[in-house]
């Protein structure tokens, strides 16, 4: 009795680490897939861990143990399949959401810009992102504002090309003579108490996506595929929806994971 007992109690404690899963990706999607997985957590028991933040924090430790990777754009997907060593395969990548860049201001608009074009004016100071899943961001939405004399003024306010967004963050609350911040606009949602934003012109707007994609070691784990199914559901949509991602069409939404 008493052997059954403790053999009953191991279980009980063992069986939630062994269903839990390790995800890891940019800081950017992070709050929208902290929130999905709490609540795939509570629907299915099955515990999911986050990890998330620049790539150097955390891809030596995803080479152990990930089960799944998310990505703030396909470039990013790209190399993390190239850093992953073998782990994660191009033809198991499945987008699932998008989100617009913007402009982030400081409370209240206090140089009142009122859109891309407008951050060409003189009196502006403004910080880009480099890194990440923002390389090239800046210059393509010059480049559509108005091509290559856009593109040189622009630059000549740029005062601070940031690694990647957490930098930014960083950079954004430690010089307040920094007026615009070209990002995605759920950093904007994310910290509310630090910025406003300012949508960029429809026709100079730039969405770029973010992916998901199991280490090829656990593409037949159920645990794996329950969540990767999860997340291209309904439930997960209405959770990034919330955060500022774009889902596609019903339709479509089906085919990202299958």
């Amino acid at each position: 009795m008493i052997r059954w007992l403790v053999a009953l109690l191991i279980f009980a404690f063992a069986s939630p680490a062994a269903a839990q899963l390790h995800i890891y990706g940019p800081g950017g999607p992070a709050p929208a897939m902290r929130a999905a997985a709490l609540a795939f957590e509570k629907e299915t028991g099955i515990a999911v861990e986050v990890v998330a933040g620049p790539t150097p924090t955390w891809i030596d430790r995803a080479r152990q143990d990930a089960d799944l990777v998310f990505s703030g754009s396909d470039r990013m997907m790209t190399e993390f399949v190239r850093l992953m060593d073998g782990k994660l395969r191009q033809s198991d990548v499945a987008p699932l959401y998008d989100r617009p860049a913007a402009i982030l201001v400081r409370k209240g608009n206090p140089m009142a810009i009122s859109g891309f074009r407008d951050l060409a004016r003189g009196d502006l100071n403004l910080m880009v992102v480099e890194g990440a899943g923002q390389d090239g961001l800046w210059e393509d939405l010059a480049s559509r504002a108005g091509g290559i004399d856009f593109l040189r003024k622009l630059r000549g306010h740029i005062k601070i090309f940031a690694p990647n967004s957490a930098a930014a963050r960083s950079a954004w609350i430690e010089d307040p003579a920094v007026d615009a911040w070209i990002i995605w606009n759920i950093w904007q949602l994310e910290n509310a108490d630090i910025a406003d934003a300012v949508a960029i012109e429809p026709d100079v707007l730039i969405y770029r996506s973010m992916a998901i994609a199991p280490i090829t070691t656990r593409l037949k784990s159920s645990e794996v595929q329950r969540f990767a199914t999860w997340l291209a559901g309904p439930d997960a949509q209405s959770i990034f929806t919330r955060h500022g991602w774009r889902a596609p069409s019903a339709e479509n939404m089906k085919e990202r994971v299958q």
